[in-house]
């Protein structure tokens, strides 16, 4: 299942809001460490995993074990036929490719239209110039954590109502105060670079949009009437359709489409039907029962955890009897979490 489609979901969105910062990054560290030992491969950063865009690769720990890609330090200098490292390695070189990114700008416009400093782009809301003038709005010159597509689609809707007068844009001073938070925002989020100055959350940044053009999806709405769907939006990823339900341009097929994501990320993957067995089969009511009693499970252990050291702390004990029992809770409480983690993975979560 795709990326962007499991991890982007108001629940997933809320929790990394919600959990510290540090404890955010852990998690997602610890995570793609099994799935390839990013310190074997030489390719740990020195920064944090939400420090900036991720780059998702299948295949390079294969071509890293196969010999056919070599992780080295940085490059110090080139010869005539060959590339020097730093720490003196050289390599033998026939082609050199340099993948040091691209520039952006705009010629065709007056200077100082859209004004770009060292790949910072003053704009309001990546969107519409700092001074009081409505004609004129840029789509797309943003780097989002998602697909960029949905979000150009949110620009060009909001452009058009604000070139409609349907839509009113703040002051000079409001847009540049806006525009200095972001700046405060992601400065202290990424680590400093000329790739992060126009980075965006793909939800957070859609529903920011959703809200002035008056398209924001409510899940609430929903929960009385048709609990299930209300689930899907909360839960489900965050498609661009959810922001088709109601509002400017609302349409009336959204609401299907929606819930039919999961079959259709699904569908070009199967091929083929596969015999199972019915001892094999497992159905949704499995995986839950599976999550609430794991859960039921956990708040059981919370509870023992609570009262064995109410206990420690309250009941005289030797320094060898403390030891003891100290060691031993540990290797319960390590063994429990690494059943927890062989039997429920939340990448299976849709």
């Amino acid at each position: 299942r795709s990326l962007k489609i499991k991890d982007h979901s108001r629940v997933y969105e809320w929790l990394m809001n919600s959990i510290p910062w540090t404890v955010a990054n852990d998690f997602m560290e610890h995570r793609l460490q099994q799935r390839m030992d990013h310190d074997l491969y030489g390719l740990r950063p020195n920064h944090r995993f939400f420090q900036q865009h991720p780059t998702v690769n299948d295949a390079l720990a294969n071509l890293l074990c196969a010999g056919l890609v070599t992780v080295t330090e940085d490059v110090e200098c080139l010869t005539a036929d060959s590339v020097i490292v730093k720490g003196g390695r050289s390599f033998p070189c026939d082609v050199f490719i340099s993948c040091t990114g691209y520039t952006f700008g705009y010629p065709y416009l007056e200077p100082g239209t859209v004004p770009i400093t060292d790949h910072r782009v003053d704009l309001y809301k990546y969107v519409f110039p700092l001074e009081e003038r409505e004609d004129m709005g840029v789509i797309g010159l943003i780097q989002p954590i998602g697909s960029i597509a949905p979000i150009a689609e949110m620009q060009a809707r909001w452009c058009a109502r604000v070139f409609a007068g349907r839509a009113q844009l703040p002051s000079a001073s409001d847009r540049k105060a806006d525009l200095e938070m972001k700046q405060r925002e992601m400065k202290r989020r990424y680590f400093e670079s000329n790739k992060h100055t126009m980075q965006v959350d793909y939800m957070k940044y859609m529903d920011e949009l959703s809200k002035l053009i008056g398209c924001h999806p409510e899940p609430s709405q929903y929960l009385l009437s048709d609990p299930t769907f209300a689930w899907q939006l909360i839960a489900g990823p965050n498609a661009p359709y959810a922001y088709r339900l109601q509002g400017p341009h609302a349409w009336e097929g959204a609401r299907k489409t929606i819930e039919e994501v999961g079959v259709r990320v699904k569908r070009p993957l199967k091929n083929r039907e596969c015999r199972m067995r019915r001892h094999k089969r497992r159905g949704r009511l499995n995986e839950w029962f599976r999550y609430l009693s794991m859960k039921w499970i956990a708040g059981w252990t919370t509870l023992l955890i609570t009262v064995f050291l109410f206990a420690l702390c309250s009941t005289p004990l030797s320094i060898m009897t403390y030891l003891s029992l100290v060691t031993v809770f540990l290797l319960m409480f390590v063994f429990l979490l690494l059943w927890f983690d062989l039997q429920y993975d939340m990448t299976t979560c849709l």
